[in-house]
């Protein structure tokens, strides 16, 4: 299932995910206001340009046929991407055990009662929606 699913989110790396955030909050965008929009970054054009190719490669980016100056938009969406990091982050660093990676972050985090309250009401979500799914088989 995995597998499945890696293979068709392209992987996006550190700055290239800057360039997408600017892409997911305009919906499309030309490179001056990709450009202007990452600017506290101190990126030269060349920079940008080389990640919008990357992405456009990767199949996360295209171009919007026939427009002038060219409008960037996002192929894939922030939540598939999302998903797609915190699997390959859970694989590669927890050999794909939620529950390790649970157990070593309520260890090393230092959660208000808030949060605790906020998790524990996620995880009892999931227990409910997992035993309504199994009635279904």
């Amino acid at each position: 299932m995995w597998g499945d699913f890696v293979k068709k989110i392209p992987s996006i790396g550190e700055a290239e995910w800057q360039v997408m955030e600017v892409l997911w909050e305009k919906g499309q965008a030309t490179f001056s206001e990709i450009r202007s929009a990452l600017r506290e970054h101190n990126w030269s054009q060349t920079t940008i340009h080389t990640m919008l190719t990357r992405l456009i490669k990767k199949g996360a980016v295209a171009i919007k046929e026939g427009t002038s100056p060219y409008l960037f938009y996002p192929l894939v969406s922030r939540e598939e991407c999302r998903r797609h990091e915190t699997l390959a982050f859970l694989r590669r660093v927890y050999n794909g055990s939620v529950k390790l990676f649970l157990t070593n972050f309520v260890n090393d985090v230092d959660l208000s009662d808030e949060e605790i309250d906020e998790l524990l009401k996620v995880l009892e979500k999931c227990k409910t929606s997992e035993h309504s799914h199994e009635g279904g088989k």
